[in-house]
């Protein structure tokens, strides 16, 4: 991440508690019965079947070597390993960097059916948006597609697979968890389209106090990020479980976030509510604005910004920030934007 701080800027700098360990303080965002993957680009594929009576479908033995680039097909005969070690190295060498994936994954009750668009920029997830309405799934690039056909192969769940053989794309797949399961199958189709242009978003300690100059702003460092507040707002003593929390209350404003794993995306709104895609030095954000009957706050208004995809503290394993601002009266909308606008990104 890059540090976009003013260095001279003349706002007092209050340090924050080191990150804490256990559960959020915030509100944490449902979780999907079983992740799901496919992609489809081109009619240009492969199908392969797996059963008991194939041999593609054990693991083989040599799962961790290359496969070269003369390998020019995806073939029948090739285990599920040497099939996902191939369409990785095409993904590498001839898929895009700049991409939507639309991911729509089909399931019976109990399960929930979902479809999401997701943008990626240079090879990072900058905007995950769903296309039910109904917040659920998973936010993914085609490298967590093809890390989870890993896992389900491994797990011996995967019944069938289509590949694009130009760019190794995961095109469908389906799932077969058994009949003593009570979700049988799940198949999921996955579109690779044109990329949704994302323009990077003004942001940072310049930005508020050139779109708010009438506010006494404080700058707030935190482990990963800064963010500016009115001067007048009062740190509160919370503890966060598995994440680094904080909370600042004044007569207008109150300001709280949740950095760690678990912090909320932003997806389940009821009510009026806007939703604005952003991009922070690289970094793809999502702000919602929500009037009282949205929040869950009574006669409190809303706006609120959330990252998914911050700091990467183990493998696909991503912290993200979720702040929000509240307000009684609307006319501090405004205000509240310069709040969620001024975050910048600490080095490191």
């Amino acid at each position: 991440m890059c540090n976009l701080i003013d260095s001279s800027a003349t706002s007092a700098t209050t340090p924050l508690r080191s990150r804490l360990s256990g559960r959020t303080f915030l509100f944490c965002t449902a979780v999907l019965c079983a992740a799901l993957l496919t992609a489809a680009c081109s009619a240009d594929k492969t199908r392969t079947e797996f059963s008991d009576s194939n041999p593609a479908s054990a693991p083989d033995a040599e799962t961790d070597r290359t496969l070269g680039a003369d390998l020019l097909t995806f073939s029948n005969d090739m285990s599920i390993f040497d099939q996902l070690q191939l369409a990785r190295t095409r993904w590498a060498a001839q898929g895009p960097t700049n991409y939507d994936l639309v991911v729509e994954r089909l399931c019976d009750d109990p399960c929930f059916s979902t479809k999401r668009r997701n943008t990626i920029l240079d090879g990072a997830l900058m905007a995950s948006t769903d296309l039910l309405g109904d917040g659920y799934g998973d936010a993914e690039t085609m490298l967590d597609l093809f890390e989870d056909i890993e896992n389900r192969a491994a797990n011996q769940e995967i019944a069938t697979i289509e590949w694009n053989q130009s760019t190794g794309a995961l095109q469908t797949v389906q799932l077969d968890f058994g009949s003593d399961r009570p979700v049988n199958t799940i198949t999921t189709v996955v579109t690779v389209e044109e990329a949704t242009a994302i323009a990077e978003t003004e942001h940072g300690f310049a930005s508020a106090t050139q779109q708010c100059p009438n506010i006494d702003w404080t700058l707030i460092s935190a482990s990963a990020f800064t963010v500016s507040i009115p001067s007048d707002l009062v740190e509160q003593t919370i503890e966060g479980v598995d994440s680094e929390v904080a909370e600042f209350i004044g007569d207008d404003f109150t300001v709280a976030w949740d950095y760690g794993p678990y912090s909320n995306r932003l997806d389940f709104w009821e009510g009026p509510f806007t939703a604005e895609v952003v991009n922070y030095s690289g970094l793809g954000g999502r702000i919602v604005v929500a009037e009282p009957i949205a929040t869950g706050w009574p006669q409190q208004h809303l706006t609120a910004i959330h990252f998914g995809r911050v700091y990467e503290y183990s493998q696909n394993s991503w912290d993200g920030l979720t702040l929000t601002v509240l307000y009684a009266d609307p006319a501090m909308a405004a205000t509240a934007r310069c709040i969620v606008g001024s975050i910048e990104w600490s080095a490191g």
